[in-house]
């Protein structure tokens, strides 16, 4: 009998965990399809906690511009010295496209993820190469 239900509560664990990790995988490959993504093509079409994060980054001005804003490429003059390049609006992430200018311009992608209690920030990662589509920007953050 001890065997039984040592067996029986096994094997409900690992069903258990199969399903489990199938809805997790389900989940990602849903979360990394470009084609659940809307564009967003201002910081105002942003969540305000992530505009909120993005701004307070630790950075020499906080403004971001949005794409075809004022736009500082150098580290001489008046900012912004950021401005948003493009946006991925997803069910449960955002990811956000930053172009840094100064003596070391670089591209910067930022990865938000929502749960019951609000937004948070995920990986921040300089790409080798620009997105240059909403689908490459997903596919970068989703590596």
């Amino acid at each position: 009998m001890f065997t039984f239900t040592t067996r029986t509560c096994q094997l409900a664990l690992a069903a258990f965990a199969i399903c489990f990790g199938n809805r997790a995988i389900a989940d990602d490959l849903i979360s990394c399809n470009p084609d659940f993504y809307l564009e967003a093509r201002s910081m105002s079409a942003l969540p305000d906690a992530i505009r909120f994060a993005l701004t307070n980054a630790p950075r020499r001005q906080h403004e971001i511009s949005d794409p075809g804003g004022p736009f500082n490429l150098t580290d001489l003059g008046p900012g912004p010295y950021r401005r948003l390049i493009m946006g991925a609006i997803g069910p449960k992430h955002v990811i956000v496209e930053l172009e840094q200018g100064g003596l070391a311009n670089f591209v910067e992608i930022w990865s938000f993820w929502t749960e019951n209690d609000g937004w948070s920030r995920g990986v921040q990662t300089v790409p080798h190469e620009r997105p240059q589509s909403l689908k490459e920007l997903v596919g970068i953050a989703c590596k």
